[in-house]
């Protein structure tokens, strides 16, 4: 992923990521790929063809990967989003937090490739053996279980006590990628795409990190949907199977949160 930044805009390698994500999972149901058309379209060539080649198969089988934990009870599997576990897991992981991140609605796809881009500018990053799963793949389902509070507790509150209970110096929410995806209530992949700004969540996170070891999670991601009737790509908070027509998930990204430590240049 490193080299592939090394030679295209981070914008461009998004865009790759994201199309790959998709590619190999879409052919089940259009066997021409011709709803990606858009998209490729809006990729370099050279980068395209890496997508297909390399970075599709590599995804597919994250996803599987994925799809089995929503159905096992491995150890690497936080069953609920307790505070009081997510603190012990992490800290059993790592010795110091000096600021906790978390983003509303951050998918795979995000945490993929700020992970690379921080390493390309010098930076080491660690991805803990730690997911939990969000079921409804909505925020109350976070912040419901935070003790003493309510289901009308904010996600800022969530980092607020994530950052207390790991000793952090700081924290800090930021509801970007959630504020994009509810916009229009449901966005084209390619629309998506060229809303949000890689390059704004990358430089928050290299800023923090050049002063100290940064945690990076979420509450849950977003869902990446196809309509056959339209042939539409689009993306989605939270899905949910009772949608009028025909509707095919294609990526349940809203039911899964991760975890990214970002640390300092040696």
């Amino acid at each position: 992923m490193e080299k592939l930044l090394a030679g295209y805009t981070i914008d461009n390698v998004y865009k790759a990521l994201v199309y790959s994500s998709i590619y190999k999972i879409i052919k089940k149901y259009d066997t021409a790929t011709t709803t990606l058309k858009p998209l490729e379209e809006k990729i370099p060539k050279p980068l395209l063809f890496k997508a297909k080649k390399d970075l599709s198969p590599a995804f597919e089988s994250i996803i599987l990967e994925l799809r089995s934990i929503l159905n096992s009870k491995k150890p690497i599997l936080v069953e609920n989003a307790s505070i009081t576990i997510i603190s012990r897991e992490i800290t059993k992981i790592f010795r110091r937090i000096d600021y906790v991140m978390v983003y509303d609605c951050m998918s795979l796809n995000e945490f993929i490739l700020i992970s690379a881009a921080s390493r390309l500018q010098g930076f080491k990053t660690i991805t803990p053996n730690l997911i939990f799963v969000n079921p409804i793949g909505l925020t109350r389902y976070v912040t419901q279980q935070l003790p003493g509070l309510d289901y009308r507790s904010v996600l800022r509150e969530y980092a607020r006590l994530l950052a207390e209970r790991l000793r952090a110096k700081g924290y800090h929410k930021s509801a970007y990628i959630d504020f994009k995806v509810h916009e229009y209530g449901s966005m084209g992949i390619e629309e998506f795409l060229q809303r949000i700004n890689i390059n704004k969540i990358l430089n928050e996170i290299i800023n923090l990190a050049s002063n100290g070891i940064v945690l990076i999670t979420a509450d849950h991601g977003y869902d990446i949907i196809y309509d056959p009737d339209s042939k539409y790509v689009y993306v989605l908070h939270g899905f949910k199977r009772q949608l009028k027509g025909n509707h095919v998930p294609l990526l349940l990204f809203s039911r899964f949160s991760l975890f990214l430590t970002v640390l300092p240049r040696r």
